[in-house]
């Protein structure tokens, strides 16, 4: 690497004053070079995984922002995809300007049309998941800046004070429909619903049951909490577990079963709104959870699923809760929690939406 390197600057100063061999030779040097740095990195990791092939060192799954799991020390890569990012972040205005020029309207028109405005548009300018333009997203976007500015000055410019904010796309959590938690990251202005997005300031991240289990084993929180329905098993809402007349009977998802297998008895527990709570013990006993404690937010007299984790977690204690639903993710309860720094809040989903 270093004498390609070294070839490299010879021929920068020898061809700079011929631009086609400049350029021919500055691509090859350049992409062993920029290779150089990340194949190095990686042989490194590839012998800590040969003396300890056990450990479960990195994940990948396809959800928008928690794609890649790396344990801590694994920066090459992470950081030449943040570049490529920021390269992209630095043409957004650029792209914008191409959209508005008349010249490229062939290229724009097409046969998609936006839910919104009721435009056509050719396919790369509607998202397929919502069939909302490009430009009606960027307006509500825009707007989203104006609701966090006047958040921002009501929390007296403490960021950390700021909660989430009312999402103004309303592609999936249906934002501006009256009674909807707000939904929107204040610190990228992204919907955790209607993005998909993931945000460790907030306390929110998407994931499924492997992604779930390699980050409770990476960041070993104190606690764990579970919520039991369409999460930790494929079980109905509120349905027994146990029912004979199930034509199909429930699972227990594989990876949330191996995470709770990693936490001792009183330091996880399933926190739910089902009122089978003998049928759901009985049933992780049957699954190898026997350690597991079985919480129903009726049946303990709670109100919510917030008030019981707070009731069950222990202070300077910090703890992780795993549920597939938007409306308990957004809670202000859980939200609270997140706030004091006690709480982390996976959105759970079994299959990933691309957007």
């Amino acid at each position: 690497a270093k004498a390609l390197r070294a070839i490299g600057s010879a021929a920068r100063g020898l061809l700079e004053g011929d631009q086609l061999q400049y350029f021919g030779m500055l691509r090859p040097v350049d992409t062993c070079d920029g290779a150089y740095a990340v194949v190095d990195e990686c042989i490194g990791w590839l012998r800590k995984i040969a003396e300890q092939p056990e450990r479960r060192w990195f994940g990948a799954g396809d959800s928008v922002t928690v794609g890649m799991i790396t344990p801590p020390g694994f920066g090459v890569v992470r950081e030449e995809l943040q570049g490529m990012r920021d390269l992209v972040r630095g043409w957004y205005d650029r792209i914008w300007e191409r959209f508005n020029d008349p010249a490229m309207a062939c290229y724009v028109t097409g046969r998609s049309r936006c839910s919104k405005c009721r435009r056509t548009y050719s396919k790369v300018w509607v998202r397929r998941s919502s069939l909302v333009c490009f430009v009606c997203e960027f307006a509500q976007r825009e707007a989203a800046k104006v609701s966090l500015d006047a958040a921002l000055a009501a929390a007296g410019g403490d960021m950390d004070r700021v909660g989430l904010l009312e999402c103004p796309l309303g592609l999936r959590c249906r934002g501006k429909q009256r009674g909807t938690p707000p939904s929107m990251c204040p610190h990228d202005l992204r919907c955790v619903v209607c993005d998909m997005w993931s945000c460790y300031r907030c306390g929110i991240v998407h994931a499924d049951g492997e992604q779930t289990q390699l980050v409770v084993e990476e960041d070993r929180p104190d606690m764990l909490f579970l919520d039991f329905d369409r999460t930790l098993a494929t079980t109905r809402t509120g349905g027994n577990p146990l029912d004979p007349k199930l034509s199909v009977k429930p699972t227990v998802e594989p990876s949330l079963r191996q995470a709770a297998l990693s936490f001792p008895a009183g330091r996880v527990h399933v926190v739910t709104r089902n009122s089978h709570s003998y049928e759901i013990k009985a049933f992780l006993e049957q699954h190898g959870l026997s350690h597991v404690e079985v919480h129903s937010v009726k049946q303990v007299g709670a109100t919510t699923k917030a008030d019981v984790m707070r009731r069950l977690l222990p202070d300077g204690h910090f703890a992780y809760f795993c549920d597939d639903s938007v409306a308990e993710v957004v809670d202000p309860n859980l939200r609270q929690l997140t706030r004091e720094r006690r709480l982390v809040t996976i959105f759970f989903s079994r299959t990933k939406v691309h957007l």
